[in-house]
């Protein structure tokens, strides 16, 4: 994949400040939204904002400790609030797995970013999440996290701009996210 200028760069870059929009990763937990959030923030000149990082910073606790103590509902109210927060000025807005399938959360993100959903392979995935302590799903068997991605891939799909990363480096990634997203925003130099 060919390095993208820095003029294509600069004119997504102008678009997000000028229309006060950000981009919004969205995809399972473990497909490399912040891996691909940093290098986004670093090609834009923008902040990343990682939703789940503010939410245990908040809240004092891990994800998984909220989900055990408070319940899911009240980490989707926490999650929802973050998001609007963070969305008042244009960022690489990197959010938790579930966050896109919450209708409200998606409407917050649809109004005031770009929501890019990052599809990879579930196995490849799984296999790297599996056993992470600070992940609130620890302990899900494949068939319960394919599952859960099954459950949530008709949401994923209203996001305006797709990216495929199978068999894709985290700069490839990052690459094809801006390509995708000129190419949804019609930008052309």
């Amino acid at each position: 994949m060919a390095e993208l200028t820095k003029d294509f760069m600069q004119a997504v870059h102008d678009y997000l400040i000028k229309n006060k929009k950000s981009l919004a990763l969205i995809g399972m937990m473990g497909v490399g939204k912040s891996e691909v959030g940093q290098i986004l923030a670093r090609k834009l000149s923008l902040p990343l904002q990682e939703v789940d990082e503010i939410i245990v910073e908040s809240a004092g606790k891990s994800i998984a400790g909220i989900f055990k103590e408070e319940g899911e509902a009240r980490f989707r109210e926490l999650e929802l609030q973050v998001t609007g927060r963070l969305l008042s000025e244009p960022c690489i807005l990197s959010t938790g797995g579930g966050a896109y399938i919450e209708a409200s959360t998606r409407g917050v993100i649809d109004q005031n970013a770009i929501a890019v959903w990052l599809n990879a392979d579930p196995k490849e995935v799984y296999d790297r999440i599996k056993g992470d302590q600070a992940r609130p799903l620890v302990g899900l068997s494949y068939e319960d996290y394919e599952s859960r991605l099954d459950s949530r891939l008709d949401d994923y799909r209203k996001a305006p701009v797709h990216v495929d990363c199978r068999g894709l480096n985290v700069d490839e990634v990052a690459e094809k996210v801006l390509s995708n997203t000129a190419e949804h925003l019609k930008l052309s130099l």
